[in-house]
């Protein structure tokens, strides 16, 4: 959760890259065990991504859907 704080802190000042680089790190980095609060996190930086630098954001969009995904098919282990 911390690299997405630094992230929702660079993209705030403008650095676009360096927001997505930690958040993708933090997404990557988690992949295996995804909880919701990081992903609605990861959701906020790329929308405030989006603002500032679309292309960027597009980088980060990718692997934010990759984390939804695994979120959703653990969660549909955990219902069986």
């Amino acid at each position: 959760m911390l690299n997405l704080f630094l992230a929702d802190t660079a993209a705030q000042s403008g650095d676009a890259p360096q927001a997505v680089d930690l958040a993708r790190h933090a997404l990557l980095s988690t992949m295996h065990q995804p909880i919701l609060p990081i992903l609605q996190q990861s959701r906020r930086v790329r929308r405030l991504v989006q603002r500032k630098a679309p292309a960027e954001a597009e980088l980060l969009s990718e692997t934010v859907e990759e984390f939804s995904h695994a979120l959703a098919a653990t969660a549909a282990k955990a219902n069986v």
